[in-house]
């Protein structure tokens, strides 16, 4: 039991950190509003495997990447096991995707009739185990210019989609925030 624990940790923390932000999220969706599908795009931290089918050199489908999911084996998946998308429906994210220019992207997702969008920022990018691995020193510790700069990107991509909700007003983007409450968990845990 101990060991499913384990391999289901990362969901729980990531579903426990995320849930006071989506529960926000669906309180102000008005009665009886039903969503007919929840699609996700995104980078590494949200791709399923979806690199594994597309012409990419960007692919981890080998070891050590997959050992603790299901079967132990890679599954394309930029994680050891189950990453937020498995759960929340159709997924195009592609790891290293990079992001285009918002405002256009959204404004194509609303012409296909989107009215309700929920936009994650970028978590503490510098308190990745690769980043801390590369550039965190003997001690590993979180690298803070990288940090810095997905602050700076998340407080922009905030302020751009209150712009966005002025230009469409019968629809409601929101912005996820999920950088502090990991980066509590990783400097609490101190």
């Amino acid at each position: 039991m101990e060991f499913l624990f384990l391999k289901l940790f990362p969901f729980f923390a990531w579903f426990s950190i995320s849930l006071p932000y989506i529960a926000e999220a669906v309180n102000n969706i008005p009665k009886n509003i039903t969503f007919p599908a929840v699609i996700m795009f995104g980078d590494s931290l949200v791709d399923t495997g979806n690199n594994n089918y597309i012409n990419t050199i960007v692919k981890v489908n080998y070891p050590p990447y997959g050992k603790d999911f299901m079967g132990g084996e890679p599954t394309g998946r930029f994680s050891n096991g189950k990453v937020p998308s498995d759960l929340l429906g159709v997924n195009f994210a592609s790891g290293c995707a990079g992001y285009d220019p918002l405002t256009s992207d959204i404004a194509d997702l609303y012409k296909l009739g989107a009215r309700r969008i929920g936009i994650f920022g970028l978590p503490p990018l510098g308190c990745l185990p690769s980043q801390r691995t590369l550039k965190g020193g003997a001690e590993r510790e979180c690298v803070e210019i990288y940090n810095k700069a997905a602050q700076l990107f998340n407080d922009k991509l905030s302020a751009e989609l209150n712009s966005v909700n002025n230009r469409f007003p019968d629809a409601r983007m929101i912005y996820i925030d999920i950088y502090n409450l990991p980066l509590d968990l990783i400097t609490e845990s101190k």
